[in-house]
Order: structure tokens, then C-alpha cells, then sequence
């Protein structure tokens, strides 16, 4: 049997965490200020992204594909160790490590600038339990 190489494509709608960051006017967009709020599909580790979280939520019939960023990975429970693996991380202060089923609510905060200059999202997270 022969073997093919297949481009794997994401099924799903990414969001955009303001309307200047969206990429085409299929991203789905969450202006500061705003929740996203759904349900965990999925968890997948990313090289580029630490975690990849798909979401289902009643405002789109696709799913939601929302891409980790240092801040959001720490929210959910995941951090990178030394070999920059993500890993879910024992949470101080009561908190949780999200899981696959969890409802959960991202309320994205605005933005601030980094050190290096860019953009970072102040992202924080809330699991309904």
C-alpha cells in the first residue's frame, strides 16, 4: 500500500482577540472587554502555540479554535518545562488544570506591551465546577 502525504487543516474558526488581530472575516472575534465562554473539545499540544484549545460554544455552529499563549497556558493549568514541553501544572490558590469537558470562560482583558515590544493578551480564566 502506498502511502501520501495529507496537509492536515484544522476544522473550526480561530478566534481573534481584537477585531485589528483577525486574520479574515471568518475568524471569530472577541473584543477586550468580552468572554468567550464554551465547552473544552479538545487539547492538543503545539510547538509554536504550547496548547491548542478547541472549543464549542453556542455562538457558532464550528467549533473554536483558540491558540495558547503564555499567559492563557498558565490560566488553564498547562506550563512548559524545561524542554519546553507543556505539562498541566499543580495549581496554587485552589486552582484547576483544565480538562476535555470542562466549561469554561476566557474573559480577554486588553492587551499589554512586552519587553521585546509586543503585543501580549491579558487573558484570564474561569472553570464552572
Amino acid at each position: 500500500m502506498t502511502k501520501t502525504w495529507k496537509k492536515q487543516n484544522p476544522s473550526g474558526t480561530f478566534v481573534a482577540w481584537g477585531k485589528d488581530k483577525a486574520k479574515d472575516e471568518n475568524s471569530f472575534v472577541v473584543e477586550a472587554g468580552n468572554t468567550l465562554q464554551g465547552i473544552i473539545k479538545d487539547i492538543k499540544p503545539s510547538d509554536t502555540y504550547g496548547t491548542i484549545y478547541t472549543l464549542a460554544i453556542k455562538e457558532s455552529e464550528s467549533d473554536i479554535i483558540v491558540l495558547g499563549t503564555t499567559i492563557l497556558n498558565k490560566n488553564m493549568g498547562y506550563v512548559r518545562d524545561k524542554d519546553k514541553k507543556v505539562l498541566p501544572q499543580e495549581m496554587q490558590s485552589g486552582g484547576y488544570t483544565v480538562q476535555v469537558g470542562d466549561e469554561i470562560r476566557i474573559i480577554f482583558n486588553g492587551t499589554k506591551q512586552t519587553a521585546r515590544g509586543k503585543d501580549a493578551y491579558l487573558l484570564d480564566v474561569e472553570v464552572n465546577r
